[in-house]
């Protein structure tokens, strides 16, 4: 879950530039939005991490954020798909936290 609220940050903040200057796990990351039921948000992220070459990010930031601003445009609008269906994340978040509330350890729900 803090994976979620992470990432949402993020892109909330600057899109996928920020996103990919910060190095998360794209397809880790989709996963979790998956697993709460947030698939667009999903989908989303693996369309982001498709615009690469090869759908690999490279190792260094600077050349992640170099890569995404030679791209801007394409960037900024999947950031626009994201930010669309993102509104969603924080339901689909409590929701999913009640129903499997009885599974999470004490100290997740903490964080």
């Amino acid at each position: 879950m803090v994976l979620i609220w992470h990432a949402s940050g993020i892109m909330e903040n600057g899109g996928f530039q920020y996103f990919f200057e910060q190095g998360l796990d794209a397809a880790a990351v989709a996963a979790a939005y998956e697993r709460i039921g947030c698939s667009k948000c999903a989908e989303v992220i693996r369309l982001g991490l498709s615009l690469f070459p090869d759908s690999i990010m490279r190792e260094d930031s600077i050349g992640r954020a170099a890569f995404v601003l030679q791209n801007q445009h394409i960037f900024y609008q999947a950031s626009c798909l994201f930010w669309d269906a993102d509104r969603e994340t924080e339901p689909q978040l409590a929701e999913f936290i009640r129903a499997n509330l009885s599974e999470m350890p004490s100290a997740a729900l903490q964080e």
